[in-house]
């Protein structure tokens, strides 16, 4: 990227945290969905149906849809944590905004996720 545009190296611990929460987040619900359906093949082919509609949601902007409907697609991507990972990686490498609200929002999806996985492991065991 460095080819093309500037990059502010400075901002690189920034960048690492978050890319290393993000990842966290997406973990936890990599795990939660492997808890819930139990079987390898079953719980690729569910995150691959969740992550790409998911995924497309997390890249809608407001004025595309009607205002009803990205509330809608808001409070969907809020609950997954594709448009938090988004938000932080801009904060981080583009200084667009404050990178606390989105990694918080990550670390909250971290332990949701993570208490989902642990609740299905206990009650499939």
């Amino acid at each position: 990227m460095g080819l093309f545009i500037d990059i502010d190296w400075g901002r690189f611990p920034l960048w690492l945290a978050a890319i290393v929460v993000s990842a966290l987040a997406f973990a936890a619900l990599g795990l939660a969905i492997g808890a819930l359906t139990r079987e390898v093949r079953a719980a690729s082919l569910l995150a691959f149906m969740l992550a790409l509609p998911l995924a497309f949601l997390a890249l809608v902007p407001s004025g595309a849809v009607a205002p009803a409907l990205f509330d809608v697609i808001r409070v969907v991507s809020a609950a997954f944590p594709f448009k938090p990972a988004l938000d932080a990686l801009d904060a981080a490498l583009n200084d667009s905004g404050g990178l606390g609200v989105p990694l918080l929002h990550l670390g909250a999806l971290f332990l949701a996720f993570g208490a989902i996985s642990r609740l299905a492991l206990r009650r499939f065991a």
